[in-house]
């Protein structure tokens, strides 16, 4: 095509020019996006092609551009240009070739809802995430409540926020902490910070990775060039800046991790050992660098969003912001949302698809300036950003999510994540936690102590994967690098299983002792009875009740009045007799009636048969063997052993009687001979068989005594 001829082509699209702020390019351009006229030049071009400065070459994935009329390369930065435009760019007129008909072209805007917002062909095709009519599209959905449905905790006080306070309560769920003085962490405010600070302190020509948004596409981009494009209006572009760690910069020195943080993380709090670290080896063969993933800083425009994520290595993430305010969409880390989520991850129309909609819930709350939020590990969320904003956080690994964390690190290598894209050193981080956690195990299994039973979980999950490692293929010379000398992986999996093992045999048998204390613990616990025959009430303790026995007779009599009593002061009604034991609040001792302490023993059989016409209440003289149950001058001691002893036996004695009464019955449902006999005396629960008299009845010297040994322990 002849010059003339592809000049008026490119008039019929028009010419624009991007913002003065987005001209200045950055130094090495991250990666190659090719274009017809945007590639690394090849190996065969000849150096008179190449740029006008004196190296003519290109560093491996550098990113040059070509004059579409003279065909000559260029390095970006020689033609003040950066890896950012250049994909807007419909054709290139180099220095020496332009004039006033020939000028740089650059792509129309013709859709609002493709990446490529330039197709003249995306009427058809279906909304890509970030783009502007998706975000108008997402504004416009109702989402569940985070904080009215429980999914996310609000405090106001951070105080509360400690290691022994997640060992207690897990961290499983999201935190919200709305005053950040008590977090203990240092974070200036947003009078005190901005970006033409961070400027300052990092200087302006450090080099920072910003999303364009709309295009869902990486670029670098100096902090100076950042500064501009935030000082300018309008925008023609929308860029994230996600990944500023700035732990190497002078930035660090302004701010810290909150406090928990640095004693839950793995890197702070003594796991991440310091044997082999040191910064002068840095750039020694195999040199395992401590990861420094704690302090980011992220700088969003207005209306950017980040599409769902997991964080690298299912670490947890603190984040506070400074300025502007945040609307997180949420999803819990259950088993079916993570595999929905790794299918999401490989569809081709990934970005067509809002992964919200695929799952049961999607949750939404908004952060606000000054809030902090802690986020447990393997949380599936977008995040959206209403107008600029000013966050900082970090990511971490802890002892609280180790099998969680596991299962997102090979959910991402099952996805062939890039490295780039992962937690750093994060197998080295494995081993030195089963390297801590072993020795640990030791201390406690050599005094018998039992560790927490999830964290015993986590252990094993951990113990099976390093396993898993080591006896894949090759594993020691594909990950040698991440594998610390200084530790006998082999050796140390064996110690930590066998440590593991020990662990879990005392954990089953406190689990068993603290059983078997329960249920003993529940036989003597204090509590009141109203009516035994109508169960059991916990009375008002400002006012006990009198506690009532029904008693049934052998058979009515007609010559009795019902409701009368007798000398005994017994109400006899119909076929039962109420004996008077007194009200149970009170005994008289000595002509002083002193306050009697309830306890609680576990109740005979509700019904006792005896005999009518003999008084429950009398004859105690008869059974000198029963005089220590209700012997009532006797006061309730608590330090007094012979009287626990005596509360002890009650206890078996009507353990005893149930026993009897329960092999009573079963005798009587297998002999149907034995229904059609006449009962009299006590029943089965409350005497023995063989404790009748010559006729085969209960005499009256035994009904009483076991009578007043059930008022002797009521009363107690």
């Amino acid at each position: 095509m002849s010059v003339d001829a592809l000049i008026e082509n490119k008039k019929l699209l028009g010419i624009e020019s991007p913002p003065d702020s987005l001209l200045s390019p950055p130094s090495n351009p991250p990666f190659a996006d090719l274009y017809h006229n945007t590639q690394t030049p090849p190996d065969n071009a000849e150096k008179s092609n190449y740029c006008l400065c004196d190296r003519k070459s290109c560093d491996e994935g550098e990113i040059m551009i070509q004059c579409d009329f003279c065909e000559q390369w260029f390095h970006l930065p020689c033609v003040n240009l950066s890896a950012r435009l250049i994909a807007d760019i419909e054709t290139y007129v180099c220095s020496a070739c332009r004039n006033e008909q020939r000028q740089t072209i650059y792509k129309k805007r013709l859709n609002y809802h493709r990446h490529d917002y330039s197709d003249p062909n995306a009427a058809k095709k279906p909304v890509q995430a970030g783009t502007q009519l998706f975000v108008d599209n997402l504004l416009k959905k109702n989402f569940p409540s985070a904080f009215e449905n429980g999914i996310v905790k609000k405090i106001h006080s951070g105080e509360i926020l400690t290691k022994e306070y997640f060992e207690k309560n897990k961290f499983d769920s999201p935190v919200l902490i709305e005053d950040k003085s008590t977090l203990g962490f240092t974070m200036p405010s947003s009078d005190e910070i901005d970006l033409s600070k961070i400027e300052n302190i990092v200087g302006g020509d450090y080099s920072i990775d910003v999303i364009d948004v709309e295009r869902q596409e990486v670029y670098q981009m100096s902090i100076t060039e950042l500064n501009s494009y935030f000082r300018t209006e309008p925008r023609e572009k929308i860029y994230n800046l996600i990944s500023f760690e700035i732990s190497k910069t002078k930035l660090t020195e302004n701010i810290t991790a909150p406090k928990v943080v640095e004693e839950l993380s793995w890197v702070s709090n003594g796991v991440w050992s310091g044997d082999e670290q040191d910064s002068l080896n840095a750039s020694k063969t195999n040199h395992i660098i401590k990861p420094e993933v704690q302090k980011y800083c992220l700088i969003s425009a207005g209306r950017s969003f980040t599409d769902f994520h997991v964080d690298f290595g299912g670490s947890s993430v603190w984040y506070h912001v400074v300025k502007g305010d945040k609307i997180f969409y949420l999803i819990e880390p259950s088993d079916e949302n993570l595999k929905l989520y790794e299918q999401w991850n490989t569809l081709k129309n990934q970005s067509e698809i809002f992964f919200g909609d695929r799952v049961k819930n999607c949750y939404q709350f908004e952060l606000k300036a000054g809030n902090t939020i802690l986020l447990p590990s393997g949380w599936i969320h977008a995040v959206y950003t209403p107008s600029d904003s000013l966050v900082f956080g970090g990511n971490f690994l802890h002892s609280h999510s180790i099998t969680l964390q596991l299962k997102i690190y090979e959910l991402e290598t099952r996805l062939k994540t890039p490295e780039k894209y992962r937690f750093p050193a994060f197998e080295t981080l494995q081993w030195y936690a089963a390297k801590f956690f072993t020795q640990i195990l030791k201390e406690k299994n050599s005094k018998k102590e039992c560790i927490d039973s999830k964290l015993q979980k986590n252990l094993k999950y951990l113990n099976n994967t390093l396993r898993k490692w080591i006896t894949s293929k090759d594993y020691y010379e594909t990950h040698d690098y991440e594998i610390p000398k200084k530790i006998n992986c082999d050796k140390l999996v064996k110690i930590m299983n066998k440590e593991l093992n020990k662990s879990e045999f005392l954990i089953k048998s406190q689990s068993l002792y603290k059983k078997k204390m329960s249920a003993e613990k529940s036989q003597k616990e204090v509590l009141n009875y109203t009516n035994i025959t109508d169960g059991i009430k916990v009375d008002d303790l400002t006012e006990p009740a009198p506690i009532k026995l029904k008693i049934k007779l052998k058979s009515s009599q007609s010559g009795e009045q019902i409701g009368s009593e007798d000398e005994a002061g017994n109400v006899i009604d119909g076929d039962y007799v109420y004996p008077n034991i007194g009200d149970a609040s009170s005994v008289q001792v000595g002509g002083e009636q002193k306050s009697s302490r309830k306890r609680k023993i576990k109740p005979f059989a509700a019904h006792y048969l005896a005999p009518k016409g003999e008084s429950p209440g009398t004859n105690l003289e008869d059974d000198d063997n029963d005089e220590d149950y209700f012997n009532v001058e006797e006061e309730a001691d608590d330090n007094d052993e012979d009287f626990k002893l005596k509360v002890k036996n009650n206890l078996k004695l009507s353990n005893k009687l149930k026993k009897k009464q329960l092999r009573k019955e079963k005798m009587a449902s297998e002999d149907k001979d034995q229904s059609d006999k006449k009962t009299t005396g006590l029943t089965p629960s409350a005497i023995g068989t063989k404790q009748k008299n010559k006729k085969g009845h209960a005499t009256t010297k035994q009904r009483l005594g076991k009578l007043l040994k059930l008022n002797r322990i009521i009363n107690i």
